[in-house]
């Protein structure tokens, strides 16, 4: 947590300097140091999910995404077989 709070300061400070040393005005600077972590935060999810997919790609081997059920065991999820719920999530 404390590491997560020293990167959010650091990159508010940076964000601040640089918009300062650009534009001299602090209230712009202020702007542009609070809408950069929010950027930043979803550029990272979106890169992310797009390394996942990269990395994991589904191919046309794989059977398509189904819901568990009790009725249709999952033979990729060993818990179905045992327990009479529905699973919680899709298999892709």
């Amino acid at each position: 947590m404390i590491n997560r709070m020293n990167l959010g300061i650091i990159q508010f400070a940076l964000a601040f300097g640089i918009t300062f040393a650009l534009t001299r005005d602090p209230w712009i600077s202020g702007l542009v140091s609070l809408v950069a972590p929010a950027v930043h935060a979803v550029a990272v999810l979106a890169n992310s999910a797009l390394w996942r997919r990269l990395l994991h790609p589904v191919t046309a081997q794989e059977p398509a995404a189904t819901a568990c059920s009790a009725e249709q065991p999952c033979e990729l999820c060993p818990r179905i077989r045992t327990s009479p719920e529905r699973h919680p999530r899709l298999h892709a």
